[in-house]
């Protein structure tokens, strides 16, 4: 488990994350998430207070375990219940289909289940900051 600040990332992805002003929190998970991985994505709970945007980056997760999958959908109900916005990116194959088995992926919007980090935080910038989005999408030519 890693918080944004521990994540290897583009240039763009850094500069996208950095126009968010903290308000997106990029919560990276990798290897097999069994059982004792639960209890570090509660942990991360706290980190999610101050900000509007909860990303969570399952790419490098192979194989999710019931515990952590149940792991993962309180922390998107509990983001919901603060109002927050929850995207899941980057899950495929045996970690997608528990997602989709257990209604993990059907209670995000269809747009806010992706494969590519970048677009995923060109999202969150645009619901946080908007005119720096717009600005953004003209002068660099993130689309």
């Amino acid at each position: 488990c890693a918080l944004d600040d521990q994540i290897l990332m583009s240039d763009q992805e850094k500069e996208l994350l950095d126009l968010a002003n903290g308000r997106v929190l990029l919560f990276h998970l990798s290897g097999p998430m069994i059982f004792g991985v639960s209890k570090a994505i509660a942990r991360q709970q706290v980190a999610m207070e101050d900000h509007d945007v909860l990303i969570l980056d399952l790419s490098d997760v192979p194989h999710l375990g019931v515990t952590s999958s149940l792991a993962i959908e309180n922390t998107i109900k509990e983001a919901y219940d603060k109002g927050r916005q929850v995207f899941i990116i980057g899950a495929t194959g045996q970690t997608q289909k528990r997602l989709q088995t257990l209604g993990i992926l059907a209670m995000l919007p269809p747009n806010n289940v992706l494969m590519d980090r970048r677009e995923a935080l060109e999202q969150a910038v645009a619901l946080v900051n908007p005119q720096v989005a717009e600005f953004n999408t003209v002068t660099s030519g993130y689309h």
